[in-house]
C-alpha cells in the first residue's frame, strides 16, 4: 500500500536525522519507513545523510517526502594529508594493538573502531602491530569524528535513525550521537525487524535499547 501524507505541525525541537550509508535498496527503504513513522510520532521534520553521488538513495527518500538532505563527502587529497598526520599524532608512537585499541578521541572508542573496521575490511584478525593499512582507517575516522561533531553543533538534531551502528564512519556517527545526547533508533532483523533505542554513550557497544 502506498504510505500516505501526513500533515502535522513541525516541532524543530524534534527534529530527525537520519543515515543512508549502506547502498542496499532494503536498507534504504528500512530505514526510511522508521524515520517516516517517528516523525509523525514526534512532528519533527526529516533530514537524510548520504554519501556523495548516492542517487538512488535519495529518490527513495524523496518518495517519502524527504526534503533536506546532507552529503557526506570523502577526504580530499589535503585533507588525507591532515588527516593522516592527525591518525600518527593520535596513536602517539604506539604500536601495539593492544593498547591502541583504547585509545579515544574526544570520548569517541576509535582505537577499537578503527581495529573492528580494519579486520571487517582487511580480513586480518590477528593484527599485532601498525601498518599503513591501519593508520588510513584511523585517518578515516578521525576524519569522520570531526565531519559529525561539527555537523552536530550547528544542527538542531534530537534524534537520529541509523541502523548499521558499527564500522568507519557510521560507528562514529552513532558514538558523537550519544555523546551530544541524540537518541539513536536502530533497527535489527531482516524481514522481520525490531527497533531498539540508544540514549548513551556506554550502550555504544551493547545491544541493550
Amino acid at each position: 500500500n502506498k504510505l500516505q501524507k501526513i500533515n502535522t505541525k513541525i516541532n524543530n525541537n524534534q527534529n530527525i536525522l537520519v543515515e543512508s550509508f549502506i547502498n542496499q535498496p532494503a536498507y534504504t527503504v528500512s530505514n526510511a519507513i522508521i524515520s517516516f513513522y517517528l516523525k509523525h510520532i514526534f512532528k519533527g521534520e526529516i533530514t537524510t545523510i548520504l554519501r556523495e553521488g548516492d542517487i538512488k538513495s535519495e529518490i527513495i527518500f524523496r518518495s517519502f517526502g524527504v526534503k533536506k538532505f546532507i552529503y557526506y563527502k570523502n577526504q580530499n587529497f589535503i585533507q588525507k594529508i591532515i588527516y593522516n598526520y592527525k591518525a600518527l599524532k593520535f596513536l602517539n608512537e604506539k604500536n601495539n594493538i593492544n593498547s591502541i585499541v583504547k585509545l579515544k578521541y574526544n570520548n569517541i572508542n576509535l582505537g577499537l573502531t578503527a581495529y573492528d573496521s580494519y579486520i571487517r575490511y582487511v580480513g586480518n584478525p590477528t593484527l599485532e602491530k601498525v601498518n599503513l593499512e591501519f593508520v588510513t582507517f584511523v585517518s578515516e575516522g578521525l576524519y569522520a569524528c570531526d565531519y559529525f561533531s561539527k555537523l552536530i553543533k550547528k544542527s538542531n538534531f534530537k534524534k537520529l535513525v541509523q541502523s548499521e551502528i558499527s564500522f568507519i564512519p557510521l560507528s562514529c556517527l552513532f558514538q558523537v550521537s550519544l555523546s551530544k545526547k541524540i537518541e539513536v533508533f536502530a533497527r535489527f532483523g531482516k524481514e522481520k525487524f525490531t527497533l531498539r533505542r540508544y540514549t548513551d554513550l556506554k550502550q555504544c557497544f551493547s545491544y541493550a535499547g
